[in-house]
């Protein structure tokens, strides 16, 4: 039943490079790497950034050791005091959650680090400490010395002044001039990074091969440990092992549908994150709103009510309406609501799987490309371990089983590597407590 519905769909969906098998898994994971490889060299890279974070950790977690932690991200910055104990696991203590100064009214940058330094005399009055991890979900650029430098900042927060500033030496001079005396040893991350250096604990413990952060959520982004022979754009002191940002979200594949073209068209920043508008759970949505839309005007496998409906909404479906659509596709919720039959049903489900399936094999095509270019995944008995974070990875229906089984058919059987997902607890704070050594 509905088999020949399907086949139309498929067939409709390959002539216009909206189906996963228009993708080659081969030559797209072969561009995917040349173009990481010309990111680290500074040639053209095909939107990928290639950022060093200068962070590189040891074969061993320190024990015992304190650190401090900030996590600004989103209107809401954390604080923290960390440390691991003898069986790796993270201890938190002095745990506080702030409003992000500049998320309610508008501040400058001497009034930003001084709340930030208020934030942290708590945690720093509880015991000798000398480090210090940043995960700063902004545009940062990381330097040698792991301070960063902000280059921008979310719509929510407004800093004046922030923009073009050392966020660790605004901190030093901040608790400075608050009276204190540490010598803080600040190193700056984002939480990509964090995530990646998370599963090192895991990774540890598990014997497993080396480790990939990975971001599936709002948007996306992948990092990875990179050996020093790489940075040939850097001198020579700072060519050693460490993690890089990828910015994958700003990858530019070689097959875009015009779908993919008309929904980046409408966005506020056309040509950027472009890989991020094909994957990323912000954009999901939208894209399955314009994905419907063309299934109606391109054939008769929607009512015409249903086609109607789709035509006259102007608002697109959030992200969690797509699992409400198919855990209840006679719920109430956006899409059951639009369709007319059970037809429309079935066809809503299977455009919306057809969507999964294409991100599934794109988000492969990137984990196969970075397991080349660490030389990881090749022992069985120690498969590369992908710590994983976002709400769109661990939360869309059914999207996990899509991805493994695109993963066997590609990564596994093309490539002969090997891979597992972990989840590490408190990811950014784990990371960033890695970070701080």
């Amino acid at each position: 039943m509905y088999q020949n519905e399907k086949k139309q769909l498929d067939e409709l969906l390959l002539r216009h490079n909206l189906h996963a098998d228009c993708f080659d898994y081969r030559e797209e994971s072969e561009h995917f790497y040349q173009s990481m490889l010309n990111g680290l060299s500074g040639k053209n890279s095909a939107g990928l950034f290639m950022l060093p974070s200068y962070i590189s950790v040891g074969e061993t977690i320190p024990i015992d050791r304190p650190a401090l932690i900030i996590d600004a991200g989103g209107t809401n910055i954390r604080v923290a005091r960390t440390h691991f104990n003898s069986d790796l696991e993270l201890v938190v203590e002095g745990f506080a959650n702030y409003r992000m100064p500049g998320s309610e009214t508008q501040v400058d940058s001497r009034e930003f680090y001084r709340l930030v330094a208020e934030y942290l005399i708590p945690l720093l009055d509880m015991g000798e400490v000398s480090d210090l991890g940043f995960c700063f979900s902004y545009g940062t650029q990381i330097m040698p010395n792991r301070d960063g430098l902000v280059l921008a900042l979310g719509k929510e927060v407004e800093v004046e002044g922030l923009i073009g500033t050392m966020l660790g030496e605004g901190i030093r001079v901040a608790l400075r001039a608050a009276g204190r005396t540490e010598d803080l040893r600040i190193s700056v991350l984002n939480d990509t990074v964090a995530a990646l250096l998370a599963g090192l604990g895991i990774r540890q413990a598990r014997n497993m091969d080396n480790c990939i952060g990975y971001i599936l959520g709002t948007g996306t982004n992948m990092a990875c440990m990179v050996s020093g022979e790489y940075f040939k754009l850097l001198p020579p002191q700072d060519r050693y092992t460490m993690a890089v940002n990828l910015e994958s979200g700003c990858y530019i594949p070689r097959v875009r549908s015009e779908v993919d073209v008309e929904l980046d068209a409408g966005t506020s920043i056309p040509g950027d994150h472009v890989f991020e508008k094909m994957v990323g759970g912000q954009y999901q949505g939208l894209f399955s709103l314009y994905l419907m839309r063309f299934v109606a005007e391109n054939s008769d496998l929607l009512s015409a009510e249903y086609r109607a409906a789709l035509a006259a909404v102007d608002t697109p479906p959030r992200t969690k309406y797509i699992d409400a659509a198919l855990l209840y596709p006679y719920g109430d919720n956006y899409y059951a609501a639009l369709c007319h039959d059970d037809r429309d049903r079935v066809m809503t489900r299977l455009i919306i799987t057809e969507m999964y399936e294409r991100i599934a094999k794109l988000v492969c095509i990137q984990l196969g490309g970075v397991l080349r270019l660490t030389g990881a995944g090749a022992d069985p008995s120690r498969p590369a371990a992908v710590s994983a974070d976002g709400s769109t990875f661990y939360k869309s229906h059914g999207f996990r089983y899509i991805l493994e089984r695109h993963i066997h058919e590609t990564i596994y059987r093309h490539d002969g590597r090997y891979l597992e997902f972990i989840q590490a607890e408190n990811p950014i704070l784990t990371g960033s407590t890695l970070a701080a050594f």
